[in-house]
């Protein structure tokens, strides 16, 4: 998990495992940096990776409704409910799109009262939690990767949704804003906050073309040079074989 939303108790079972184990892997720098009391030869950072999802058939095409998907632990650490409240004070929206989400969790309860809160069943599906195969077609079904977050250590759905030729769209946050959003087509962050979720989806709601084949492919070309699982592999192959 992101470094701000890390408690007590967290600092307290990293600093054992200091003591414990021969290496900690960190998934960015942000958390290597903090845990400086740690000597730095027991440390590594190793970002994620994910499976090549690469979709070729994913094609540019307007349909009645704009379909965003949202993929990950439905658990309070997520901010899936920012796109409920959207729904609710843009009725509009109900009208053009409609949100697929993947995965399970403790909060899906919370997010169903919601739903019948604001009468939103028609516009929200939750898909359970899905092996590979079926999270690959799924991610052929959505026109948008949303990924609405408090924080993030390392988010492989991302790295998912980049590999798959999906455009992304997530929260401006730690262990978020160090993988996406850092150049013109890799991805687009907006603040928690609806308002700017608003405007953020309306952008993608009226891509054309050829921006929409500038999102596949800037994210996907930074996926393969950064994220595939070769190197991360490899990265782990030269960590056992320093330890044994």
């Amino acid at each position: 998990m992101s470094i701000k939303l890390k408690r007590w108790k967290d600092y307290f079972s990293i600093l054992l495992s200091g003591f414990f184990f021969d290496k900690l892997v960190f998934l960015n720098k942000e958390n290597y940096k903090k845990f400086n009391y740690i000597n730095n030869k027991k440390k590594k950072i190793i970002e994620n990776s994910a499976n090549d999802f690469l979709l070729k058939k994913k094609i540019f095409k307007k349909k009645k409704y704009f379909i965003i998907g949202i993929s990950g632990r439905i658990n309070n650490l997520k901010n899936h409910q920012i796109v409920l409240e959207l729904l609710n004070k843009y009725p509009y929206f109900q009208k053009k799109i409609k949100i697929y989400i993947a995965g399970s969790g403790e909060n899906k309860i919370n997010l169903l009262k919601i739903i019948n809160k604001y009468n939103l069943k028609n516009n929200i599906k939750f898909c359970g939690a899905l092996d590979e195969q079926k999270l690959k077609e799924w991610f052929g079904q959505i026109d948008l990767y949303l990924h609405p977050s408090f924080g993030e250590a390392m988010s492989s759905s991302i790295l998912q949704a980049m590999s798959s030729n999906t455009p992304i769209l997530a929260s401006n946050v730690n262990g978020i804003n160090n993988l996406i959003g850092k150049k013109k087509y890799l991805g687009v962050l907006f603040e928690n906050e609806i308002n700017d979720l608003k405007n953020k989806i309306n952008y993608f709601i009226n891509l054309n073309k050829n921006e929409f084949k500038k999102f596949q492919k800037v994210q996907r070309d930074y996926f393969l040079k950064k994220y595939n699982i070769k190197t991360f592999c490899m990265k782990y192959q030269k960590l056992i074989d320093e330890i044994v």
